[in-house]
C-alpha cells in the first residue's frame, strides 16, 4: 500500500471533497483507479463489504441437502423442486450439489 496516495487523499476525505481521480492519478503517479481505491479505503485498511445477495436457492437448501444425502441426482431434485416453486436454473443447483458432495467427501476423511 502506498502511505503516499493514502496521505494525499485523506486531505480530501476530511474536508468532505470527492476529487478528480484523473488528475489525482497524474499528480501521485498512479492509475486513477488506484486512486478511487484508496480513496474508498476505511481507515483500518480493509474495503467495505458488499452485501452478498440472495440465491434462488435459498429456500430449498434444506431439500436440497437431504436429497443429495440420499443420493438422489441433481436433474431429479431439480424436478422436484420445481414443483415447489423454484424458477432457477439446473446449473446453479448442479453447482451447489456439487459443492455438497465435496464438503461431504473432505469430512469423511
Amino acid at each position: 500500500m502506498r502511505q503516499d496516495i493514502r496521505q494525499e487523499l485523506r486531505k480530501y476525505q476530511m474536508d468532505k471533497i470527492k476529487p478528480n481521480f484523473t488528475e489525482l492519478g497524474r499528480q501521485l503517479g498512479c492509475d486513477p483507479r488506484t486512486a478511487r481505491k484508496y480513496y474508498y479505503l476505511k481507515d483500518d485498511g480493509y474495503e467495505n463489504k458488499r452485501k452478498r445477495r440472495k440465491s434462488k436457492l435459498d429456500p430449498y437448501r434444506n431439500i436440497i441437502d437431504e436429497k443429495v444425502k440420499n443420493s438422489c441426482s441433481a436433474t431429479s431434485i431439480f424436478y422436484f423442486i420445481k414443483e415447489m416453486g423454484y424458477t432457477g436454473g439446473i446449473s446453479i443447483l448442479r453447482d451447489y450439489c456439487h459443492q455438497i458432495k465435496v464438503k461431504n467427501k473432505q469430512l469423511q476423511l
